[in-house]
């Protein structure tokens, strides 16, 4: 396996730093900045992460191999590993590899897997990929989530990105392809994993910078191109149009930054204050918006949007999944608009809810607190989630 490996230093002892799941080598960055070691430090991105080239099989001996194909076998080696990377460092040291292994410090190591959490990551493991009904289901699927970063002057620089790819083909540059190949990949796999959309589609923030980017390099191209031609004057007005509805959308975008501002105040923050005066401290609160009541609340969260607990993804929006999540965890309230989790609410006991008037205003609802019932305690009568 051909890893990419950043090596600093030389000499002995050999020092490697050995990252988790999920990540590379950069995140050893702001320690080798200030790390003063004697000997080479070597900082690997593992196979599958990073710059490293995937492979067929994984496992903590898979890794291992690869970390000893860069080691001299008489060299003095110590190695520093976190989470998954330590896993990785204590089987290089077992002495199957032929490396020496002098010492291995190993954090953030999770010791104790129960049946469940296997049981989780294989159900996670082997959740399919998502297949629609039909092709119209699919691209309307595809083109609802990849539409948020063409709304306004986004769409009037999609043919700029087209002018853009046409002359890197014809040119043959085929690197400059890479940005819009990333970006239908990004958004791809958005519509492909993720259940819902967001608000504004601002998880699909990064493509701005794609669009933005090309767009205007086309336009740009097709000025130079056409700057000797009648041609010209349709490319300064196509410019012109992408500024004005820039402008526009500055203004438009200023109104809506204001009502959900508005929205946050009276809802999110409203009820975050409820809960920060009338819950107890050890409290465990399940929320699918969990900023306000993060910051003003002062309680445990259980994220049901799955941000902050990769638990959540796979049960996004099955509610009786989540459910058994809360029973599991032991959640004390349940905060949420009514109609993101009907089932949910109709399994707990209201005890709040706010009076903003924002919210309402805009077609949408009031925040509501409820009462988690955990077991033993009775559910009311309306919840259809459990087996009578």
């Amino acid at each position: 396996m051909n890893l990419f490996v950043e090596t600093i230093g030389s000499g002995e002892p050999t020092l490697v730093l050995l990252h988790g799941l999920g990540v590379n080598g950069a995140t050893f960055k702001p320690l080798v900045r200030v790390l003063k070691w004697p000997g080479r430090v070597i900082v690997p991105d593992l196979r599958g992460h990073g710059r490293s080239p995937h492979a067929k099989h994984y496992g903590l001996a898979h890794f291992a191999a690869d970390i000893a194909d860069l080691l001299d076998p008489n060299a003095r080696v110590q190695v520093v590993g976190h989470s998954m990377g330590g896993g990785v460092g204590l089987v290089l040291a077992s002495g199957f590899f032929g490396v020496a292994v002098e010492r291995v410090t190993a954090f953030g190591v999770r010791m104790k897997w129960t049946a469940e959490d296997l049981s989780k990551g294989a159900a996670f493991a082997d959740s399919p990929v998502r297949w629609f009904d039909t092709r119209e289901a699919a691209v309307e699927r595809f083109l609802r989530v990849a539409g948020a970063p063409f709304i306004g002057p986004g769409i009037l620089l999609l043919p700029g990105i087209a002018v853009a790819g046409a002359v890197a083909v014809r040119r043959r540059r085929w690197a400059s392809l890479s940005p819009i190949l990333w970006a239908l990949l990004y958004l791809g796999i958005y519509a492909a994993r993720l259940p819902v959309t967001y608000q504004h589609g601002r998880y699909q923030i990064p493509v701005l910078l794609v669009v933005v980017v090309l767009g205007w390099e086309g336009i740009y191209l097709a000025t130079m191109q056409a700057r000797r031609s009648p041609a010209r004057l349709l490319v300064r007005a196509w410019a012109a149009a992408v500024v004005a509805a820039t402008l526009a959308f500055v203004v438009l975008g200023a109104r809506a930054y204001a009502q959900d501002v508005a929205v946050i105040e009276s809802e999110m923050v409203d009820a975050a204050r409820w809960i920060s005066t009338h819950t107890e401290a050890d409290d465990l609160i399940a929320a699918h918006d969990i900023g306000a009541l993060g910051y003003f609340g002062g309680r445990r969260v259980l994220d049901l949007a799955g941000l902050a607990d990769a638990d959540v993804i796979p049960m996004l929006r099955n509610e009786a999944a989540l459910a058994d999540l809360l029973d599991q965890r032991g959640a004390d309230y349940l905060m949420t608009f009514p109609s993101w989790y009907p089932a949910l609410t109709a399994c707990a006991n209201l005890v709040q809810a706010s009076d903003g008037r924002f919210s309402p205003q805009q077609g949408g609802e009031n925040m509501r607190i409820y009462r988690w019932p955990s077991p033993p305690v009775a559910r009311p009568e309306s919840c259809m989630l459990y087996s009578p």
